[in-house]
């Protein structure tokens, strides 16, 4: 699926459910060169929803002004398929300015690769029981040891809010749970905030994680810019 460009080709869900779905193990497949938006104070389910992705890539797309419950892009651990290779290739993505829940989810891939990632002036949804926020999750599973490998290449995270209590504490960044590989290579995470009693810009969570950070800025997150959960 492709558009004529970030300006030149916008999709709106005006019937609230997911822009793209797709739960296709058997075929890869692209997303490119289009915009997604609300154009209310309703709002949607997630912008991109990726079940199983199989060497799927995302590039030049731009979620922005959108009003969500659910993540903006999120990748769904699904149970019953845990023993399926996963392969996830994002380029020239940008998140920006939305309300609601966390700009994104990576779960269970094994092989993901994101580059030029933006994730900015995301805020939660004040008014909702789950309020959330913030930036990225990346997270593995307890039974698999060392598979789950991410890498978050030339990508800022910058000015992103959360305002709830999550477990184990509350992320503005990033957030890797359970069994996680993640690089994080020539990228910029500043100026985000929690709101709740405590967490971090960059939180690590339980079950062997792996966290590398090469040739990167961290500055100006509140409370502190990482923290590692016991």
């Amino acid at each position: 699926v492709s558009g004529a460009g970030t300006q030149a080709t916008t999709l709106n869900p005006e019937n609230k459910f997911e822009v793209f779905k797709a739960r296709d193990y058997e075929n890869s497949y692209s997303l490119s060169n289009l915009s997604i938006t609300t154009s209310d104070d309703e709002y949607a389910e997630s912008a991109i929803y990726l079940m199983l992705p199989n060497n799927v890539t995302i590039s030049n797309i731009r979620i922005h002004d959108y009003n969500r419950k659910e993540l903006s892009l999120a990748t769904p651990a699904i149970t019953d398929a845990l023993h399926l290779p996963t392969s996830l290739y994002l380029n020239n993505v940008e998140i920006s300015d939305n309300v609601g829940a966390k700009a994104a989810s990576f779960g269970v891939i094994e092989d993901c690769v994101i580059t030029n990632l933006i994730v900015r002036n995301n805020i939660p949804n004040y008014n909702a029981d789950t309020i959330s926020g913030g930036g990225i999750g990346f997270g593995g599973h307890p039974d698999f040891p060392d598979r789950y490998n991410y890498k978050l290449i030339n990508s800022e995270i910058t000015n992103n809010i959360n305002a709830t209590w999550e477990w184990p504490v509350s992320s503005s960044a990033i957030v890797i749970l359970q069994r996680t590989n993640l690089d994080i290579v020539n990228c910029t995470i500043g100026d985000n905030t929690v709101e709740a009693s405590d967490g971090g810009a960059v939180v690590l969570g339980s079950y062997d994680i792996d966290l590398n950070i090469y040739n990167s800025i961290l500055y100006g997150d509140d409370p502190r810019e990482i923290y590692l959960v016991d």
